[in-house]
């Protein structure tokens, strides 16, 4: 085949080509809005599966860029939140005002979505989940601090979460929240010698306690949390935990700094 029978035979095939294209397109047009979307999905369903398999993987790949690329400068899970849309936008946009600001590629998370009951049974779906998504935060190094009802603060600080206030506090607040009954103390966590496991404080069936309790007279006691309710800023965006609220640190947290002035604007200061 010459060159020129070459080109012209390509030159048809072009032409027959788009002549096919048009007889498709005016077949499409004839066709109703139902038919239509059954021709596509008959004709071209596997591209459209492909396509939208495409478009997640970059929507994850684009998402997991934005997520390495923003440094979160404090995440604090409020737990057990009875509202179902607490106003967490204007607490982070306030806060981050009080905070002296934040730049593009920086964030602050409140997270509002765990409950945790101490006294349950912890064998519901939505129980389990709820304790999946807190172990995940603690082990990834995530979360930063805690507000969470008495029951369930206490119940944290016994499972070795929390770090001491003893040196975040001012000594003037200190003397002042301990005449108001405002600081919770407990005794430093206690470890097996040989494993490291943490050790629970647990009571016998008549009161009296384990030998592992019994350990926690000798132990000094620290400060593990501080209730921050009473100054009423967590109501002004719907945020309803509890009678008693208190805030805790966990004991893996990098932004302490940021972390006390959480505390600080929670508890109503100004400046």
């Amino acid at each position: 085949m010459t060159e020129e029978e070459k080109r012209k035979e390509k030159e048809y095939l072009k032409l027959e080509a788009q002549k096919a294209r048009r007889e498709e397109w005016a077949k499409i047009r004839s066709l109703g809005t139902g038919a239509k979307i059954q021709y596509f999905w008959d004709y071209y369903k596997i591209v459209l599966v492909l396509a939208v398999v495409l478009i997640t993987v970059i929507y994850i790949i684009v998402n997991m860029v934005i997520g390495f690329r923003t440094h979160v400068l404090l995440y604090t899970s409020i737990l057990n939140v009875n509202e179902l849309d607490p106003d967490t936008g204007r607490l982070t946009s306030d806060f981050a005002e009080y905070a002296g600001g934040i730049k593009k590629r920086e964030k602050i998370e409140f997270d509002t979505s765990i409950h945790l009951d101490p006294n349950s049974s912890g064998t519901s779906q939505a129980e389990v989940a709820n304790t999946m998504k807190m172990t995940a935060l603690l082990q990834t190094g995530i979360l930063d601090t805690c507000l969470a009802p008495g029951e369930t603060m206490q119940f944290l600080q016994e499972q070795g979460m929390f770090m001491s206030l003893d040196d975040l506090l001012d000594e003037d607040l200190k003397a002042e929240y301990q005449d108001s009954g405002y600081l919770y103390y407990a005794p430093e966590p206690l470890y097996d010698e040989e494993t490291g496991a943490l050790i629970l404080p647990q009571t016998e069936g008549d009161g009296e306690e384990t030998s592992g309790s019994l350990a926690a007279a000798d132990r000094p006691q620290h400060i593990y949390a501080v209730r921050v309710d009473q100054s009423g800023v967590l109501l002004q965006y719907g945020i309803h935990v509890a009678d008693e609220v208190w805030f805790s640190v966990i004991g893996s947290c990098d932004h302490t700094e940021m972390a006390m002035k959480l505390f600080d604007f929670l508890r109503g200061k100004t400046g």
